[in-house]
């Protein structure tokens, strides 16, 4: 009998949250997990945004949902309102909040609070993100300029660029998990040095271009400044000869 747990995820906002439930779903599953739907899973997960009134609505309203759908799942809030309003949240009735500061603890941090209850499900999975075509990977975080009308540098702090090498090894992993398109996503992609890293990459993917003839490869940007159009153009003509 399988006694591993079954876990689900959903997803509010942008590509950036897309990107960092794929990569906690990838986590889950090395971890034994199974990814299910919420209706029949252990432990569920909203990947919550803040980036309007309208999405605190949506994010309250799902997690009352899934407390309605699924009464003994252990529900958990991670993402940008979480980091924003944990107080709020937890009086629709869920079990934990987790901010975006802690949001790559997830995995450690549930099982910590599950120690206590050693009953899992012995139903099968219904859903697998490894069957998916479109993957989304994270290069950068954050943002600098604080803008009056923006929210963004207060949930998810200053600017910061995850590692070439570190973008590249996750691309290879999708790649050989039979993914056709890779996402590369941020919450601002478009400033120099973000740009100097993507650069890297697809220049080193590019020399390996056999190993992807059959992934394509797209730079995706949340925010398209005016000042940033012309590399993002590059870039995203760069990206299409792998096509």
């Amino acid at each position: 009998m399988d006694n591993r747990p079954l876990v689900a995820f959903h997803t509010l906002g942008c590509k950036l949250n897309q990107a960092e439930t794929e990569h906690l779903a990838l986590q889950f599953a090395e971890a034994g997990y199974v990814i299910a739907t919420e209706d029949n899973a252990d432990v569920c997960i909203l990947n919550t945004c803040t980036v309007t009134h309208i999405a605190d609505r949506k994010s309250r309203h799902m997690l009352r949902l899934l407390r309605k759908r699924n009464p003994n799942a252990f529900i958990v809030a991670t993402g940008c309102y979480a980091e924003r309003e944990q107080q709020k949240l937890m009086q629709t009735g869920i079990d934990l909040t987790v901010g975006n500061n802690q949001k790559m603890d997830l995995l450690k941090l549930i099982e910590h609070h599950l120690a206590g209850n050693q009953s899992c499900s012995n139903r099968t999975s219904t859903d697998d993100y490894s069957a998916r075509v479109r993957s989304f990977i994270k290069i950068q975080d954050g943002c600098n300029d604080f803008c009056s009308y923006c929210i963004v540098p207060l949930v998810r702090g200053g600017e910061f660029c995850l590692p070439a090498d570190e973008i590249i090894s996750q691309i290879n992993s999708r790649v050989a998990a039979g993914y056709k398109e890779v996402i590369l996503t941020g919450t601002k992609i478009g400033t120099t040095n973000i740009m100097e890293s993507t650069f890297r990459i697809l220049s080193t993917l590019f020399l390996k271009r056999p190993i992807y003839k059959d992934c394509t490869f797209l730079h995706c940007n949340r925010r398209r400044y005016p000042k940033n159009c012309s590399v993002y153009g590059r870039i995203r003509v760069f990206a299409d000869t792998f096509t």
